[in-house]
């Protein structure tokens, strides 16, 4: 599933399970985007959206570059990720 950054989470925690796409529900009612969810790792009841996510693919600002990371790439920890240390550089 590939999600569009300025998506209401919440919603999209509603149409996965829609699709019988399970695994985001105890993510729901957390606000903000799909954009910043990967961006703060958000997590509820023992589970973090760097479990569900296998890409994320951002836009380097400076250069306009469209860059795929990987997992590993976005070195998720605790309610961080590699994007939130390099001064919103990426969108």
């Amino acid at each position: 599933v590939t999600l569009s950054s300025g998506e209401n989470w919440h919603h999209c925690v509603l149409w996965s399970l829609k699709q019988q796409l399970n695994g985001l529900e105890n993510l729901a009612l957390i606000p903000g985007t799909s954009g910043a969810a990967p961006i703060q790792n958000i997590g509820a009841y023992g589970v973090e959206i760097s479990s569900k996510i296998s890409i994320v693919r951002a836009i380097n600002l400076k250069t306009g570059e469209l860059i795929d990371f990987s997992k590993d790439d976005c070195l998720f920890s605790y309610r961080d990720s590699f994007f939130k240390k390099k001064n919103n550089e990426y969108l």
